[in-house]
């Protein structure tokens, strides 16, 4: 695909919250890109499947009028199965007759996607710019037809392709947005269902309580791909709570009109439906407030309190005689941690074992920094050239008939393999740019991330993948700007946090092995290496011998070799004996 920015509009933070405590925000509608005007684009329309799947919808903002309503909340994050709690507050310029006040707690998915269709010639208008007969039909066409009033620039280009403006071409190939919605919960009461007259000034605050389904998923948005070319997708899952002062539409427009000396006017552009009203009512003042969820842990996603130090998680494990032979082993703690190990056998002898895991099991994006500790044990003569961390997301999503599934390599970074006969452990910060959408498991919307830790090994050997699941829970920063089409992800290098706490420090469990290449000669006889004299390592100092000089056998299980008796050398011979291996 060729790129381009998807244009969407977001809402700030709600006032009085921070962006970085992940306070309550939610986008707006989002607008496809105005295409540019070229004849072999294809246009964009809108097309909703399975209406049947209603949603409860408030007006977002407050009528600036003679009337305001003020919706709180006692936090701005909470918990699948946790109860919300707040107030609600009318507040009069003028004295008002209400009939009731509707509160709405609800929760919703919404996912678009989008497909190309042809449409056929005898839908289409005669071109506009053919001379004769044609150019009489189209003017014709138009008087029977006329142009839509829509601001919409993406719906006013399909007008014109569709009735010749733009192309002389018969066949013309379009962009249907599908959309489907579903309701993850909505509960809706009366917190006055009575007539009642409300007084000038702020009335008393009016409490309210509800509990979030413990099945409810993680509040979730993004939006991507090129929707000029008919490859965009949006989905979002987003949490309300909403209040609507419900009165007589004559009555107290009148009232209103008679304080202010004019009437206040209708909203052109209603940022969604008002509730339900009996003939004769009217909305007379609305406000509503987002709220973040984290949906809990039933096995596909775990969430647990980040510790305190970032190096309390992190206890030795020093990777001893029980190290697996086998081709490639991969296992998982039972901690709350998550922690991986494989290995791969070497095919001139020895194996390469790694043990990756994480300091924390979920993270916040733009607020958390993730501890990536990498445990080697080399007992071959192979180095590890490079370590790269990264995160991986997997995207899946569907409305209708139509799916999408994408998969994401996020912020990686590059650091120093590992050297032969290596034993020891690193630490690596993996932090977690702001903006990335949250793990979340919907009815419509699945997204889960991993981190990878790729161990490059050269040919022919193959490289050693270790990829451990972590959680990403939601915060603000989902929403705070629009980002690339195609890389929905992507962010400057100045948004990714720092560590709070330095890293701790490498580790090493036995003695490195010295460079071939700085020993021509046996370090014990000083016989120069030749290619009949070949270099031997001491598995206890690491040192480089001649055959004669390291021809002593012990078991080294201290120092993370398997079952099998290790070559050392005459001057290590005694020690390694005695202890079994000592560093």
């Amino acid at each position: 695909d060729c790129p381009s920015r998807a244009t969407m509009e977001t809402v700030d933070p709600v006032p009085g919250t921070s962006p970085a405590t992940g306070s309550a925000s939610v986008p707006m509608h989002v607008s496809p890109p105005a295409a540019e005007h070229d004849a072999d684009a294809p246009a964009v329309v809108a097309h909703v499947e399975d209406q049947h799947h209603a949603e409860i919808r408030t007006p977002v903002e407050p009528k600036r009028g003679a009337c305001e309503v003020t919706v709180t909340t006692d936090a701005s994050e909470y918990r699948a199965g946790d109860v919300i709690s707040g107030t609600v507050v009318v507040n009069c310029s003028v004295p008002m007759d209400a009939k009731r006040i509707e509160l709405t707690v609800q929760g919703r998915e919404r996912v678009t996607l989008q497909k190309t269709v042809s449409v056929p010639e005898c839908e289409l208008a005669p071109f506009h710019h053919l001379q004769g007969a044609s150019h009489k039909e189209h003017h014709e066409y138009l008087f029977k037809f006329p142009k839509p009033e829509v601001r919409d620039l993406v719906k006013e280009r399909d007008w014109r392709l569709r009735n010749g403006h733009t192309s002389p071409s018969r066949t013309l190939t379009v962009v249907e947005d599908v959309t489907r919605v579903e309701s993850v919960f909505a509960e809706r009461r009366a917190l006055i269902s009575k007539p009642a007259a409300l007084p000038v000034g702020s009335g008393a605050p009016m409490a309210f309580s509800a509990e979030i389904p413990r099945g409810a998923p993680s509040s979730f948005y993004v939006a991507g791909g090129n929707w000029s070319v008919g490859k965009g997708y949006l989905a979002e899952i987003v949490y309300t709570v909403s209040a609507a002062v419900i009165g007589d539409e004559r009555k107290n427009a009148a009232q209103a009109r008679n304080a202010s000396g004019e009437e206040e006017p209708p909203d052109p552009h209603p940022a969604a439906d008002a509730p339900p009203l009996a003939p004769g009512e009217a909305v007379i003042g609305a406000a509503k407030r987002h709220f973040l969820v984290t949906q809990g842990g039933d096995g596909s996603l775990t969430n647990v309190v980040p510790s305190a130090s970032p190096n309390a998680a992190f206890a030795p494990s020093r990777m001893g005689a029980a190290a697996s032979t086998g081709a490639e082993v991969s296992s998982m703690s039972a901690s709350s941690s998550p922690r991986m190990t494989a290995s791969r056998q070497f095919l001139g002898g020895g194996e390469f074992r790694a043990t990756a895991s994480l300091d924390r099991a979920s993270v916040a994006p733009g607020l958390d920094v993730a501890i990536v500790k990498a445990e080697v044990n080399n007992t071959g003569s192979v180095a590890c050239t490079c370590v790269t961390v990264s995160a991986t997301c997997s995207l899946s999503m569907h409305a209708g008939a139509e799916k999408l599934f994408r998969t994401f390599e996020l912020a990686p970074t590059f650091h120093r393999g590992f050297a032969a006969g290596h034993f020891g452990e690193r630490f690596h910060a993996f932090p977690a740019p702001p903006g990335w959408p949250a793990t979340t498991a919907g009815a419509l919307v699945r997204c889960g991330y991993g981190v990878r830790v790729l161990f490059q090994l050269p040919a022919p050997n193959r490289n050693l993948t270790l990829d451990l699941p972590i959680t990403v829970t939601p915060t603000a920063s989902m929403y705070s700007a629009a980002r690339p089409a195609g890389a929905p992800f992507a962010g400057p290098e100045s948004a990714l946090p720092r560590a709070a706490a330095p890293l701790p420090p490498a580790r090493l469990f036995r003695a490195p092995w010295a460079d071939d290449a700085a020993f021509p000669a046996c370090f014990g006889c000083r016989a120069p290496f030749t290619l009949f004299n070949r270099r031997h390592h001491c598995r206890h100092c690491g040192f480089v011998f001649c055959k004669k000089c390291a021809g002593e056998k012990a078991f080294l299980s201290k120092l993370g070799f398997g079952p099998n008796p290790q070559r050392v050398c005459r001057g290590c011979a005694a020690e390694a004996l005695r202890t079994g291996g000592a560093f």
